[in-house]
């Protein structure tokens, strides 16, 4: 699963970022906020639109440049200028860059219509500054003496960037359905709702919700028809896809490509008088963008889980419903299609910490995983497809991998040293996953 973000840049912003720095030095909160965007700058997936020969190599931005290019060994840094986004031209099958970000020298007011229009994040230098909502995570709790509400979510759609700005929706709530609050769909997903659908898409882009929760055969239609009825009447412009997945997790939340709401007591706990039934506390962050690092740990954790579920339920009108076909802007661009590495057929040390192989193809073959690294050697990789394990033998030159980072490697064999043990798969040539 990929774990990075497409950030467009063009290079005047990028320029403009770096020379700025020396003249926030002493205001602390514009450090704590550039600290904070920079990370997520060096963290993510680079794409600027400029050839790389213009840089100048003595500016402020320049200087970051070749030092991203030295620490990474050019990995997530691209120089695409033909190649370069122009947002207007973004499409239904774009999943990538529906979930990607856009830093430009364009006015705030283009930056929010383009926003809204699409769905994406697209910031100027100046509004990242004026977006400290960003950058920390919103908690506010729930219970029956304070009389809090979804109401708080208004304040944040009314911010910038703002968080209806979204083309996709995932919705996890084991008991979304159930019969204990028979006005969930007023009291809670309408002001939810209220506050995080965008109002509608640009070139016919389709905003894609995905609900997971569970609900009896005989009852599943009636909520597909309440929910669809919900968004049209919310959003009589947005042209939408949605599909039901019959399965749950064990916690609650929504996810859009740019936000994660989590909520530990799920989102039917308003009642009829616009109070909380229950206790809970709520969170709001924008992953990638935080202080706190743990929040992308746990949007990613989300997605894959999700993905999991989504995918086993793949008989339309059996575990599915809503759309026969099957799309999701997020979920989509986050799942990568397992590699058929090779032809499986396991003996008994599949029981056994790294994992061994008999009978099989010797053939290698570049599969994906998860590095994991440990004090003293290189470490090993959990492979995507199955969670085997393997020693890594070797790194590509140039690479720098970090513990946690998804990786592409050479699965391939060799003899254990006593010849009746056989075979067993470790992996070389480990080198961050190109995600383009």
């Amino acid at each position: 699963m990929r774990n990075k973000r497409d950030i467009y840049c063009e290079y005047h912003f990028w320029e403009d970022f770096f020379e700025m720095e020396d003249g926030i030095s002493r205001n602390r909160d514009k450090r704590k906020i550039w600290d904070a965007f920079h990370d997520f700058l060096s963290n993510n997936n680079l794409l600027f639109d400029i050839p790389i020969q213009t840089i100048k190599s003595e500016s402020p931005g320049g200087v970051r440049i070749n030092e991203l290019l030295q620490e990474k060994g050019g990995a997530n840094i691209k120089f695409v200028p033909k190649e370069f986004l122009h947002i207007e031209k973004l499409s239904n099958s774009d999943d990538a860059r529906l979930n990607s970000v856009f830093l430009t020298t364009m006015d705030t007011p283009s930056c929010e219509n383009i926003s809204e229009r699409y769905g994406i994040i697209v910031l100027n230098l100046s509004m990242i500054f004026s977006a400290s909502h960003v950058f920390v995570e919103t908690k506010v709790p729930f219970d029956r003496t304070n009389g809090q509400n979804w109401s708080y979510l208004m304040d944040l759609k009314a911010k910038c960037p703002s968080i209806s700005c979204c083309n996709s929706l995932v919705i996890v709530d084991r008991y979304l359905f159930s019969d204990k609050n028979n006005d969930v769909f007023q009291t809670n997903l309408k002001p939810i709702f209220e506050a995080i659908l965008p109002q509608q898409l640009a070139n016919d882009i389709e905003f894609t919700i995905c609900i997971i929760a569970e609900s009896q055969e005989c009852q599943i239609e009636e909520k597909l028809l309440e929910f669809e009825e919900l968004v049209k009447v919310l959003r009589p412009k947005l042209k939408f896809k949605l599909n039901i997945f019959n399965s749950w997790l064990h916690d609650r939340s929504i996810l859009t490509n740019n936000i994660m709401l989590l909520s530990g007591a799920g989102f039917d706990v308003i009642g009829m008088e616009n109070t909380p039934m229950k206790f809970t506390t709520t969170s709001l962050c924008f992953p990638y963008l935080q202080f706190n690092r743990s929040d992308n740990d746990t949007y990613l954790t989300w997605i894959n889980n999700v993905l999991k579920r989504e995918r086993r339920c793949r008989s339309y009108q059996v575990n599915y419903w809503g759309d026969k076909e099957i799309k999701h802007h997020l979920l989509d661009y986050y799942y990568i299609e397992p590699v058929n590495s090779i032809n499986k057929t396991y003996n008994a040390k599949l029981s056994m910490p790294l994992i061994g192989f008999s009978n099989t193809s010797n053939q290698p073959k570049y599969v994906i995983g998860r590095f994991h690294k440990l004090i003293g050697n290189k470490g090993f990789v959990i492979q995507e497809q199955n969670g085997f394990r393997q020693q890594v033998r070797s790194i590509r030159e140039g690479e720098v991998i970090e513990d946690g980072d998804i990786v592409e490697y050479n699965l391939s064999w060799e003899q254990r040293s006593n010849a009746s043990s056989g075979k067993f798969w470790v992996a070389n040539d480990v080198h961050l996953l190109n995600n383009s």
